[in-house]
């Protein structure tokens, strides 16, 4: 018993801070995921733009799972199991941050595209003449092929989300 303990004793204080320790190697690997790999090319790009970082955001999505699983693996060769509880919290933790990233990549590609221009989720107030020139300058500048990638961007949104 007193040998068992002379070799576990160094590891107890590591398996106490389990999660912590784990939380840091996920944020970590999920920091290092791209989820924005086009650079905004201004007028006239929004659906390049649009399809390539949805793109990086279906790709990410097994490699993301991929992490999650190697988390779990960690966690059943370094602790045997016994610290699932910290695992799921780390685990939890991870996801929020993860969502937190689309979410901007989201609210970035709105501005991109057209949708707000300050980025904040809504249109600033504008007088309506003011409103339909701009509508009607931004529609010249927006191609059939260029409007249509975009649509096809947002149906694959819709399939990330899901």
């Amino acid at each position: 018993m007193d040998t068992l303990k002379a070799v576990y004793s160094p590891f107890e204080s590591f398996k106490q801070r389990y999660g912590q320790m784990e939380r840091a190697i996920l944020s970590s690997e999920i920091a290092g995921v791209d989820l924005r790999g086009a650079i905004t090319r201004g007028v006239g790009a929004q659906g390049i733009e649009l399809s390539e970082t949805v793109r990086r955001m279906e790709e990410s999505i097994p490699h993301i799972i991929v992490l999650l699983e190697a988390a779990v693996e960690r966690c059943i060769n370094f602790t045997g199991g016994s610290e699932a509880d910290e695992l799921i919290l780390a685990l939890d933790n991870i996801m929020l941050q993860y969502i937190f990233a689309l979410q901007e990549t989201l609210r970035s590609l709105r501005v991109v595209c057209g949708v707000d221009h300050d980025g904040v989720g809504s249109k600033k107030e504008m007088g309506s003449d003011k409103r339909d020139g701009n509508t009607a300058r931004k529609v010249e500048l927006i191609s059939n092929e260029e409007e249509w990638s975009i649509v096809q961007g947002a149906l694959q949104i819709l399939t990330v989300s899901d």
